[in-house]
Protein backbone atom coordinates (compact mmCIF):
# COMPACT_ATOMS: atom_id res chain seq x y z
CA UNK A 1 0.00 0.00 0.00
CA UNK A 2 2.78 2.44 0.50
CA UNK A 3 3.97 1.73 -2.81
CA UNK A 4 0.93 2.79 -3.81
CA UNK A 5 1.39 6.20 -2.42
CA UNK A 6 4.52 7.03 -3.14
CA UNK A 7 4.59 6.80 -6.96
CA UNK A 8 1.66 9.73 -7.50
CA UNK A 9 4.11 11.71 -5.27
CA UNK A 10 7.18 10.85 -7.40
CA UNK A 11 5.42 11.29 -10.12
CA UNK A 12 4.32 14.87 -9.36
CA UNK A 13 7.35 15.62 -8.11
CA UNK A 14 9.54 14.43 -11.36
CA UNK A 15 9.06 17.92 -13.31
CA UNK A 16 9.78 19.84 -10.64
CA UNK A 17 13.07 17.87 -10.08
CA UNK A 18 13.84 17.94 -13.65
CA UNK A 19 12.68 21.66 -14.04
CA UNK A 20 15.88 22.35 -11.28
CA UNK A 21 18.27 20.64 -12.91
CA UNK A 22 18.00 22.37 -15.91
CA UNK A 23 17.61 25.91 -13.86
CA UNK A 24 20.71 25.01 -12.11
CA UNK A 25 22.68 23.56 -15.29
CA UNK A 26 22.13 26.98 -17.32
CA UNK A 27 21.85 29.44 -14.70
CA UNK A 28 25.84 29.98 -14.76
CA UNK A 29 25.54 30.67 -18.34
CA UNK A 30 22.59 33.21 -18.49
CA UNK A 31 24.37 35.01 -15.39
CA UNK A 32 27.33 35.20 -18.00
CA UNK A 33 25.49 36.31 -20.70
CA UNK A 34 24.11 38.83 -18.49
CA UNK A 35 27.21 40.70 -16.83
CA UNK A 36 28.96 40.71 -21.06
CA UNK A 37 25.63 42.49 -22.47
CA UNK A 38 25.28 45.26 -19.75
CA UNK A 39 28.94 46.03 -19.68
CA UNK A 40 28.83 46.99 -23.47
CA UNK A 41 25.41 48.78 -24.17
CA UNK A 42 24.90 49.75 -27.68
CA UNK A 43 24.93 53.37 -28.47
CA UNK A 44 21.42 54.98 -28.41
CA UNK A 45 20.27 54.99 -32.07
CA UNK A 46 18.35 58.59 -33.19
CA UNK A 47 14.80 58.51 -33.55
CA UNK A 48 13.73 58.62 -37.44
CA UNK A 49 10.60 60.58 -38.51
CA UNK A 50 9.30 59.64 -41.61
CA UNK A 51 7.07 62.37 -43.50
CA UNK A 52 4.97 62.32 -46.36
CA UNK A 53 5.73 62.45 -49.39
CA UNK A 54 3.57 62.91 -52.98
CA UNK A 55 5.10 61.79 -56.07
CA UNK A 56 3.12 62.61 -59.30
CA UNK A 57 4.46 60.66 -61.97
CA UNK A 58 4.28 62.46 -65.72
CA UNK A 59 0.34 61.73 -67.47
CA UNK A 60 1.42 62.96 -71.06
CA UNK A 61 1.10 60.28 -73.40
CA UNK A 62 3.68 62.18 -75.61
CA UNK A 63 6.71 60.88 -77.09
CA UNK A 64 9.92 61.39 -77.83
CA UNK A 65 10.43 62.17 -81.60
CA UNK A 66 12.00 59.50 -84.26
CA UNK A 67 15.60 59.60 -84.81
CA UNK A 68 18.42 57.56 -83.21
CA UNK A 69 18.04 57.47 -79.65
CA UNK A 70 14.61 58.07 -79.56
CA UNK A 71 14.10 53.98 -78.54
CA UNK A 72 16.47 55.21 -75.23
CA UNK A 73 14.60 57.94 -74.43
CA UNK A 74 11.23 56.40 -74.62
CA UNK A 75 12.44 53.89 -72.29
CA UNK A 76 14.25 55.78 -70.01
CA UNK A 77 13.74 59.14 -70.04
CA UNK A 78 9.94 58.67 -69.85
CA UNK A 79 10.25 56.61 -66.38
CA UNK A 80 9.80 59.80 -64.52
CA UNK A 81 9.71 62.86 -67.21
CA UNK A 82 7.09 63.85 -69.75
CA UNK A 83 8.80 64.67 -73.48
CA UNK A 84 7.24 67.72 -73.49
CA UNK A 85 9.41 68.60 -70.00
CA UNK A 86 12.40 66.81 -71.76
CA UNK A 87 12.08 68.97 -75.33
CA UNK A 88 10.99 72.33 -73.60
CA UNK A 89 14.90 72.23 -71.64
CA UNK A 90 17.13 75.05 -72.85
CA UNK A 91 19.21 74.33 -76.07
CA UNK A 92 22.47 71.99 -74.52
CA UNK A 93 25.71 70.57 -75.89
CA UNK A 94 25.93 66.80 -76.37
CA UNK A 95 28.80 67.24 -73.47
CA UNK A 96 25.81 69.15 -71.24
CA UNK A 97 23.24 66.75 -72.50
CA UNK A 98 25.58 63.95 -71.15
CA UNK A 99 26.33 65.80 -67.57
CA UNK A 100 22.73 66.20 -66.80
CA UNK A 101 22.48 62.48 -67.96
CA UNK A 102 24.95 60.85 -66.03
CA UNK A 103 23.70 63.20 -62.73
CA UNK A 104 19.86 61.66 -63.37
CA UNK A 105 22.26 58.08 -62.80
CA UNK A 106 24.05 58.95 -59.92
CA UNK A 107 21.81 61.15 -57.86
CA UNK A 108 18.48 60.54 -58.55
CA UNK A 109 19.20 56.54 -59.57
CA UNK A 110 17.95 56.14 -63.15
CA UNK A 111 18.36 53.14 -64.74
CA UNK A 112 20.23 54.20 -67.75
CA UNK A 113 22.42 51.92 -68.71
CA UNK A 114 26.09 53.61 -68.84
CA UNK A 115 26.76 52.17 -72.51
CA UNK A 116 23.54 54.17 -73.44
CA UNK A 117 24.07 57.55 -72.09
CA UNK A 118 26.47 58.82 -75.32
CA UNK A 119 24.00 57.90 -77.79
CA UNK A 120 20.99 59.51 -75.44
CA UNK A 121 23.06 63.08 -75.37
CA UNK A 122 23.60 62.73 -79.19
CA UNK A 123 19.92 62.22 -79.45
CA UNK A 124 19.01 64.61 -77.12
CA UNK A 125 21.27 67.64 -77.94
CA UNK A 126 20.00 67.02 -82.00
CA UNK A 127 16.70 67.64 -81.06
CA UNK A 128 17.14 71.37 -80.31
CA UNK A 129 20.60 72.36 -81.36
CA UNK A 130 22.36 74.73 -80.03
CA UNK A 131 22.60 78.10 -82.17
CA UNK A 132 25.67 78.26 -83.92
CA UNK A 133 28.21 81.67 -83.51
CA UNK A 134 28.07 84.15 -86.06
CA UNK A 135 24.27 82.95 -87.31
Amino acid sequence: MESKLRKPAVIRATPAVLAGLLLAAVAPQLRAENTASSQAKPARQPEVRWTKVNVQLPTSLAVFPAGRGADIANSQCLMCHSADMVLHQPTRTQEQWKDTINKMRTAYGAPLPAEQVDALAAYLSGLNPPAKAGS
